[in-house]
């Protein structure tokens, strides 16, 4: 679990306190495809975890 990933775990945990917190990190699936090297040009180049750092 990378940094971002975890920041956004306790986020979610603190603000829902849920009982059971399952999140599933889909983001290698989205690195291909059509718009993706169009959205990225636009928005600065991510770091291949599915999250884009400014």
């Amino acid at each position: 679990m990378g940094p971002i990933e975890i920041e956004i775990r306790g986020k979610l945990q603190a603000a829902f306190e849920p009982f059971l917190l399952e999140i599933v990190n889909d983001s290698s699936r989205h690195s291909g495809h059509a718009g993706a090297k169009e959205f990225a040009d636009k928005m600065g180049e991510g770091n291949g975890d599915g999250f884009t750092q400014r």
